[in-house]
């Protein structure tokens, strides 16, 4: 990784400042230029946002790449509707929280990232709204595209015919705005299975897949090319003036925390955790054939764990299936706090369910009865609220589960076993 500065003409001998790259635009307002190579996208959000909130003066900021793949979420983007996040957690994958809104998208060395960061004023009769802003971007982007494809602005989205190739993302404050595009000049197929379909998504996508939505920037134009032809572009509008990442000069005494970050593993096993808490719709048959009875049933997560269970009842528990399945699942993950009994004439044996004590080997006969409800009580509160343990102690279940019945009785029908979870978080559909 590199932080290097390309230029039209020689660098002064103090290695801070550049000739300007457009001297013919004299009366244009000027805008600093900083050309990156391959920096992490987090760096690089951090520095917009130092920038946007810290400086008056006026950015476009290229970064040629970055390192490893990191998703990159808007503001409010929910990781559960927007991740395949058992893929993102088991691979590994960064998952960054930007400052700006917008959606979802993978990054790496195949992106090319373009940001302008301007005063309210220095587009002569810009208004400081997103679809303005959005607007006068593309004028800037027509003429980089000018005789190279067919380019245009749908919606959010800059285009090639009816392909994505560049997502958009901007915050707006008092006196300033960011607009930032990632551009996919090339992407790696697998990387797209890491995010789900958009609830939410452009008219003219038209329901397609990502790799039928989006094309590559490489097919159309060579990379460089298209660096040097965005510099020219912004000439027509700014005064470009090249400069180095270490000659930027933040205010002092100006406090500034980002607000970009990485999500947590803690994080990510959450929203998934969250998705399972909405309803969940059983499908029943009776008398042998399916009725097209749909039951509702709010049950706690903890009952079915997985999409499809089956699980196993007991002679003489098919009156109460419900109460009981739901026993079941719950004692399974109990938290034991030893694996010995107290008093027993056999004292080393395996303990039973619910033989939890307050130490290990420690009478009975010391801890009162409401001393154990009290650590059952606890034992029971660390599992329900925290869903971290609560997901270890289900896979430790499922590892040690090797019964399961394919029916559950209910009012004398028959489960068919298909469970429909709703991954609305607040448990409607």
């Amino acid at each position: 990784m590199s932080i290097v500065v390309h230029t039209h003409s020689e660098v002064e001998e103090s290695g801070q400042f550049l000739p300007m790259i457009a001297p013919r635009n004299i009366g244009l307002p000027l805008m600093n230029l900083v050309r990156l190579k391959a920096v992490p996208i987090l760096q690089q959000l951090h520095l917009e946002e130092r920038l946007l909130r810290t400086s008056s003066d006026n950015w476009c900021i290229i970064n040629d790449g970055t390192d490893d793949p990191n998703i990159v979420m808007g503001l409010s983007g929910k990781p559960v509707e927007l991740l395949e996040i058992d893929s993102v957690l088991r691979d590994e994958i960064p998952v960054i929280r930007r400052f700006t809104g917008g959606g979802t998208v993978i990054v790496d060395q195949g992106t090319i990232f373009v940001t302008f960061i301007c005063n309210k004023e220095a587009v002569p009769g810009l208004q400081s709204y997103p679809r303005p802003i959005m607007s006068w971007s593309s004028l800037v982007y027509q003429k980089v595209f000018q005789g190279i494809g067919d380019f245009s602005l749908r919606e959010n989205d800059y285009v090639l015919g009816n392909h994505k190739f560049g997502g958009n993302a901007q915050s707006i404050i008092k006196n300033r705005w960011v607009h930032h595009t990632s551009f996919l000049w090339d992407y790696e197929i697998s990387n797209m299975d890491y995010l789900k379909l958009p609830k939410r998504s452009p008219d003219y996508r038209q329901a397609r897949g990502h790799l039928e939505f989006i094309c590559r920037m490489k097919d159309y134009i060579p990379r460089l090319y298209f660096i040097d032809r965005t510099i020219d572009a912004v000439g027509s509008h700014f005064l470009v003036r090249s400069m180095e990442l270490k000659a930027i000069k933040h205010p002092s005494g100006t406090e500034f925390q980002p607000s970009s970050r990485f999500l947590s593993k803690q994080e990510l096993e959450e929203a998934e955790f969250d998705s399972l808490t909405g309803a969940i719709l059983i499908r029943t048959s009776s008398g042998g054939g399916i009725t097209g009875v749909d039951v509702l049933a709010w049950l706690h997560p903890t009952i079915f764990w997985q999409v499809s269970i089956k699980q196993c009842l007991q002679v003489g528990q098919e009156e109460c299936e419900f109460s009981h399945l739901s026993m079941h699942r719950t004692w399974n993950p109990w938290l034991h706090l030893g694996r010995t009994r107290t008093r027993s004439p056999m004292a080393k044996s395996e303990r039973q369910i619910a033989h939890s004590v307050a130490k290990p080997g420690r009478c009975t006969d010391e801890v009162s009865s409401e001393d154990t409800k009290l650590e059952h009580l606890s034992a029971h509160l660390m599992m329900e609220f925290n869903p971290s343990e609560q997901i270890k102690a289900h896979k430790r279940t499922d590892r040690t589960i090797t019964t399961f019945a394919s029916n559950v009785l209910f009012r004398g029908s028959v489960l068919d076993g298909e469970i429909v979870v709703a991954a609305d978080r607040g448990g409607e559909l």
